[in-house]
């Protein structure tokens, strides 16, 4: 009870930082915060994600949803992402409690994944964008796995039940960002481990079962839903697709990427040169050759990290040919994009299959929006993956200072905050000593983090290489549990790491918080389990050694006492 009262009191707190911080509305990113909030007020409206147009389709249906549940739930956006933030991280903590047996441990673990400064920040909290959400999706993820993997004596409907709620969450991870293909290394490890240590302990017929349902249901339900989201987007857009990266979309730009290019750029796969080429072999796609040649033109300058080369790297290239489709009018509808789509990957393909064709192949990723991979990456890789380490680890750039809206962005932005049901910051109005001292509290809570961070990762790798070597000399299989959760939590952050450094390298700048929002969780987690544990293991040999050392002293003290 004492513990639950302590959360509680913890929880107040964080509510006195995050509950009355300003929105960021951000109405002119059109395929990012503003699509989020038109597909939102579509689906309030009953019109599923809208009317289709080049960014329908591209990202996950989710956030929306979830924005959508927040506006009907008639709280406001800011203090139900700080409800849900705040249960994820009770929820992650109980989960692993078979780790931290004392209760004190326990509660400075869930202090420290509470007041994680990402789940106050601008762009990961503040900002009607779905990072707002990958923190507390992470935790009840991984906590939810862990607590399957943990609580070995919990039988039946327990287990089913976290079985069961560990695939609606990932299921909800899977469709709301386009990378999430990094949280299932984990999640297959684990359901894999957790599958052979239960046909070996449940002799069983009906334990064995429930060990394969257990092992079965997240995938499942991963499965199940997707097909329903391609089964409703059949019946508004007339195809049975999850997104467009999936369909004819994806298969032309893998077969765009697969074409080599003549010229070299950097962070560009697809050069002008190249593009002539196409042009050259596809009729289909000469029919948008002025509005993308526009559309590239415009991101060259605007948008590219190397701006005016006459190149446009490939985070942008695959908006641009889809802005140029929808602009020019060709296909209007998903079925005819599909459509135009598929026949221009079939006239390139038809072309790369020629003998005299002017086109030489190379291998390409296994996901569209992946650039092929270069022998110049293996030495630069490692590099950025450290480079996004270094980011994460001293919290740069996380601040909850947010941007001021433009009078002339005022008409959009109330739509921001007619659905979120929280204020925006305007230029020229005076922000409140009120509100600016809900400000002042997030960016002090950020700066103990970047202040203690550093040290408290340090320690935590020497402690956890030190604690992992003794249990394998000393061959502690009690040790075994907590040691493969926070490796395998740690190797999810590699995973994570090595996604975003090879998107920094290849298309655009991502080392940035908001794409590694999800990892910032993580990565306290692991710091502070192992920091924890051998605290609790330290306390617990300390205290055995003062009882040894009061008992010899009773003896002593007892045998001077005898009659000689």
């Amino acid at each position: 009870m004492l513990f639950f009262f302590a959360c509680s009191f913890l929880i107040l707190l964080k509510h006195m930082i995050a509950s009355q911080l300003p929105i960021e509305a951000r109405p002119g990113y059109r395929t990012d915060d503003l699509l989020m909030v038109m597909m939102t007020r579509n689906i309030l409206r009953g019109k599923w994600l809208g009317a289709y147009g080049y960014g329908t389709l591209m990202k996950g249906c989710l956030y929306p949803l979830f924005l959508s549940a927040t506006y009907l739930s008639g709280l406001s956006y800011l203090r139900v992402l700080d409800i849900l933030n705040s249960v994820a991280a009770l929820y992650f903590t109980l989960q692993v409690r078979p780790i931290l047996r004392r209760r004190r441990w326990l509660l400075v673990l869930f202090a420290v994944l509470l007041f994680n400064p990402v789940t106050s920040a601008t762009l990961t909290f503040q900002r009607v964008y779905r990072c707002s959400i990958s923190s507390m999706q992470t935790l009840f993820l991984f906590g939810a796995v862990a607590g399957m993997y943990l609580r070995e004596q919990d039988r039946g409907r327990r287990r089913v039940f976290r079985a069961v709620f560990c695939g609606i969450v990932l299921w909800s991870v899977w469709n709301t960002r386009e990378d999430a293909v990094w949280v299932l290394p984990f999640v297959i490890a684990a359901g894999v481990v957790i599958l052979v240590r239960d046909l070996r302990t449940r002799k069983n017929r009906s334990g064995r079962i429930c060990a394969v349902v257990v092992f079965l249901m997240p995938f499942l339900l991963l499965l199940g839903g997707n097909a329903a989201i391609a089964a409703i987007n059949q019946h508004y857009y007339g195809l049975p697709i999850r997104n467009e990266a999936s369909a004819g979309f994806g298969k032309m730009l893998k077969t765009m990427y697969s074409i080599k290019n003549q010229e070299d750029h950097r962070y560009v796969s697809i050069t002008a040169e190249k593009l002539e080429r196409m042009y050259a072999v596809s009729p289909t796609l000469r029919k948008i050759e002025a509005e993308l040649n526009l559309s590239l033109k415009q991101a060259d300058i605007g948008s590219d990290r190397i701006q005016g080369d006459g190149e446009v790297e490939d985070g942008w290239f695959f908006w641009c040919i889809r802005r140029a489709l929808e602009n020019t009018g060709v296909a209007p509808t998903l079925t005819e994009a599909n459509a135009f789509y598929l026949q221009v990957n079939q006239e390139l393909e038809t072309a790369i299959r020629d003998p005299d064709s002017p086109f030489e192949t190379q291998w390409v990723m296994p996901s569209a929006l992946m650039s092929p991979w270069r022998d110049a990456y293996w030495g630069e890789i490692f590099r950025f993956a450290v480079d996004a380490a270094e980011y994460m680890i001293t919290y740069n750039e996380v601040s909850a200072v947010p941007r001021t809206q433009k009078p002339e962005e005022a008409r959009m932005t109330s739509l921001f905050e007619g659905i979120t049901g929280d204020a925006a910051i305007y230029d020229g109005t005076h922000l409140s000593d009120y509100r600016q001292l809900f400000i002042q509290r997030a960016d002090t809570v950020a700066s103990v983090y970047r202040a203690v961070n550093p040290a408290a990762a340090i320690l935590c790798m020497a402690l956890y290489l030190g604690q992992f070597a003794a249990a394998l000399i000393r061959r502690a299989k009690k040790e075994i549990p907590w040691l493969l959760t926070v490796t395998g939590i740690g190797l999810s952050i590699v995973v994570l790491l090595a996604g975003i450094a090879y998107t920094e390298m290849t298309a655009f700048i991502a080392i940035r918080y908001t794409y590694i929002s999800g990892g910032y969780a993580l990565m306290l987690a692991f710091e502070w389990i192992v920091i924890l544990r051998f605290a609790e293991t330290l306390c617990g040999w300390l205290k055995n050694r003062r009882w040894l050392h009061a008992r010899r002293k009773n003896r002593t003290d007892h045998s001077d006492a005898l009659p000689e």
